[in-house]
């Protein structure tokens, strides 16, 4: 797993820190979801 993380630009320090994963249904189509992305980049913005 560490080599995969690697390759996608984590680094050391990263790696020590957990690993929370952020899920939404944000899509494009349907009007009342629209606004969950801003609110799932609020909260990766958060956890960082």
């Amino acid at each position: 797993r560490r080599a995969l993380m690697k390759s996608m630009g984590f680094g050391d320090q990263d790696l020590e820190k957990p690993l929370v994963p952020v899920a939404n249904t944000w899509n494009e189509i349907l009007p009342g979801a629209y606004h969950f992305n801003r609110i799932g980049e609020a909260v990766k913005r958060g956890i960082q």
